[in-house]
């Protein structure tokens, strides 16, 4: 996943913690764009265009940080262009 690709959420499920520390999180079955990617210490995760957070403090470095979201919770969309559309409907066995 890189930057601009679009994705789908396909898990919003937050434990209570997380709930209340991140005011805007990603919602099932949303579109949403993403705007930077990061490693973090959970592995591979985002930002997203349409969610912005307050920053938060780490507890460990005191460095101030916006919340992401783990890449697991999203899926890309995938973009098929029309000659392909039509070429797939052309090819239709009868």
């Amino acid at each position: 996943m890189n930057i601009g690709t679009q994705v789908i959420c396909i898990d919003d499920n937050f434990d209570d913690t997380l709930v209340s520390l991140i005011p805007n999180r990603p919602v099932l079955d949303k579109v949403y764009t993403i705007r930077d990617t990061l490693l973090t210490r959970n592995g591979k995760a985002v930002h997203l265009e349409e969610l912005v957070n307050p920053s938060l403090v780490d507890n460990v470095t005191k460095f101030t940080f916006e919340p992401s979201f783990h890449v697991r919770r999203f899926r890309p969309i995938l973009e098929t262009s029309l000659e392909q559309t039509e070429y797939e409907l052309s090819t239709i066995a009868i």
